[in-house]
């Protein structure tokens, strides 16, 4: 009997496009915009993108929307989560004598740090034009700028597994 090998990374690798999207929104109101100009309907997910850190717990918010029809599946996430931190009052007056708290800023995926969110769109047919919905996202006024991510590229792609 002959011996058979099974090649597992060419098994785990998961088919997807990925837009980094540059906007000072709060993540509600860019999915409400994202919901309008790209006719989706992306939801709050009940549980944020968790990741334990040494110094803290950081939760990325998360939504989702599952295109039955063209079994197409929208993952918006932040890209960075913010806390703030004690910082010595000494280290924290400013010019006008007022002590401000220090922000501390995590990143998801540190080789794209620049961006706010990422769109991860994973989808089994054919039919999507990921340059034409970059150009619908980017038309938004309120998106400084958005674009593909080679995403084999990435040496953190694990970090975008949500399920």
């Amino acid at each position: 009997m002959g011996i058979q090998c099974l090649d597992l990374d060419t098994a785990s690798e998961d088919q997807y496009d990925l837009i980094a999207i540059h906007s000072s929104l709060p993540s509600y109101r860019l999915a409400y915009l994202l919901n309008r100009e790209l006719s989706i309907l992306l939801s709050r997910e009940n549980e944020d993108v968790v990741f334990h850190y040494s110094d803290c717990r950081a939760y990325y918010p998360k939504y989702q929307y599952k295109d039955v029809v063209y079994y197409t599946t929208y993952d918006l996430v932040a890209n960075y989560y913010q806390y703030e931190v004690e910082v010595p009052n000494d280290k924290a007056n400013d010019l006008f004598g007022n002590t401000n708290p220090g922000m501390v800023k995590k990143v998801l995926m540190p080789e794209l740090k620049k961006a706010e969110y990422l769109l991860k769109i994973t989808t089994e047919s054919s039919f999507l034009e990921i340059n034409h919905l970059v150009k619908k996202i980017t038309d938004i006024t309120q998106i400084i700028t958005a674009y593909t991510v080679d995403s084999t590229q990435l040496k953190f792609k694990n970090y975008l597994i949500f399920e």
